[in-house]
């Protein structure tokens, strides 16, 4: 975690270590921007290319499942430190991956250590730190993602102009220079007890033939062959349930889920990963595509939307602590949604003005839903719990993307790529966040911690 040695060293802490995640998150975002490209390298189309970034979801939910275990054998900074290695390497053998098979391979290895990031940052940013400082330190995280995401866009743009393959050139050489300054400045965290070092091997390979079923089902729906797989899935994934809740070593902590908030949390954090996610993935091509946009220009446009997040966060610090959780979510997410309905309506006729306050709400909302949906989900939740809540948290956010890129792109794909398939993919987001509104019936009526870092001194 990071220093209590004073303000300074603590923040820098923070900063420091919520760093890794922020490369992450920006590196997601250039690959999006940069699909169309690496799809003409590979003389394929866009569909085909979705199958790597499933892959690097789909990896990274599996991963997750032994980062409990990682943290309890080599100890919270040696796991991220290898983490952050391994995911350099992995960028480092993208950027030259000569055909499709290689790439979706790499990509995939990527996956299983980007991944451990999320839940590896917020636990060592919040294990260990009084409630009143986690708000704080959840808004500084947040900001962080925000500023990657949009960055990772623009530079996206740019170097998929250049050659798409600098993107992963430049991940490596970033996860390499953070490897160093976090190993020269952030103390280690100690390892967990001897007693916690074991893991359920089959469990985990219950799940990882559970994950095949389902995202190979969802590849090549709308086939009756591709529900078979997702039923057996399904089916797989009950198992694996039922297997862990009985386990003496479980890899999930599932007697979290007793809580009702953050059960809630969990289902509501799935649902906008799958509506924001997939919604970034068509965004993306649909700006490059029927809209006609350069990667450049569409890089530059999107990154709109992080401008209305970045505004939205102090309306956040002035919310938060005023305003119960449930007005704050519900908030979000009719937010949320109505900007999805907004965007649908985008068409090669739409002036700039409709594309610019389009986006900007749309980032706004986003940013009304993210703060609050992550803070009131780790409300009383106790610091020893913390990582295993995170790991959950994450396994729903990787997981409702996994199926978003490959519901989305089968959709648009199946359909008329230039008509009317991706107003209806909006559409369909937008209506998703809608159905979500009944679940803050389980979040009680407390008030968000105030989230101005100063405050929190």
């Amino acid at each position: 975690m990071p220093t209590e040695r004073g303000p300074q060293s603590f923040w820098f802490g923070v900063a420091t270590v919520s760093l890794i995640a922020v490369l992450e998150i920006a590196s997601s975002s250039m690959v999006i921007m940069a699909v169309p490209f690496i799809a003409h390298s590979f003389h394929t189309d866009a569909y085909h290319i979705s199958w790597a970034l499933a892959g690097y979801f789909a990896a990274g939910a599996l991963a997750l499942l032994s980062s409990d275990w990682l943290v309890a054998f080599f100890g919270g900074s040696r796991t991220l430190l290898g983490a952050a290695l391994v995911f350099a390497a992995a960028s480092l053998l993208c950027a030259p991956a000569p055909n499709l098979a290689c790439f979706v391979l790499f990509s995939v290895m990527q996956g299983l250590t980007g991944a451990l990031f999320g839940p590896l940052v917020q636990t060592q940013l919040l294990e260990g730190v009084i409630p009143a400082r986690r708000g704080p330190v959840m808004a500084i995280y947040a900001l962080g993602a925000i500023v990657g995401s949009g960055f990772g866009l623009v530079l996206g743009g740019y170097l998929a102009a250049m050659s798409w393959r600098w993107i992963f050139y430049i991940d490596a050489a970033i996860g390499l220079a953070w490897s160093l300054i976090y190993w020269r400045f952030i103390p280690p965290t100690r390892r967990w007890s001897q007693a916690n070092t074991l893991i359920d091997f089959r469990g985990l390979g219950l799940f990882a033939l559970t994950l095949t079923a389902i995202f190979f089902g969802l590849s090549i729906s709308p086939s009756l062959f591709g529900w078979i797989a997702v039923a057996a899935g399904a089916i797989l994934l009950f198992a694996f349930l039922a297997r862990t809740r009985r386990s003496a070593m479980p890899l999930l902590a599932l007697h979290l889920l007793k809580r009702r908030a953050f059960s809630a949390g969990s289902l509501l954090t799935a649902c906008v990963g799958f509506s924001l996610s997939g919604s970034a993935l068509l965004l993306s091509l649909f700006f490059q595509g029927p809209l006609g946009y350069t990667s450049i220009h569409a890089g530059i446009t999107l990154a709109v939307r992080f401008i209305g997040s970045l505004i939205a966060m102090p309306l956040m610090g002035l919310l938060s602590g005023r305003v119960g959780a449930r007005k704050l979510l519900s908030t979000g997410l009719l937010a949320s949604s109505a900007a999805l309905f907004v965007v649908s309506t985008l068409n090669p006729g739409s002036g700039t003005n409709h594309v610019f306050w389009s986006l900007l709400l749309l980032g706004a909302s986003i940013n009304l839903l993210f703060i609050p949906l992550t803070t009131v989900t780790y409300d009383r939740i106790a610091s020893e719990d913390i990582g295993a809540a995170a790991t959950l948290l994450n396994i729903s956010r990787m997981l409702g993307g996994a199926c978003a890129v490959l519901l989305m792109m089968s959709f648009v794909s199946h359909h008329n790529p230039a008509g009317r398939s991706f107003t209806e993919a909006f559409q369909g987001s937008a209506w998703l966040l809608v159905l979500c509104l009944p679940l803050l019936l389980l979040f009680g009526r407390r008030r968000l911690p105030s989230s101005s870092p100063t405050s929190a001194d």
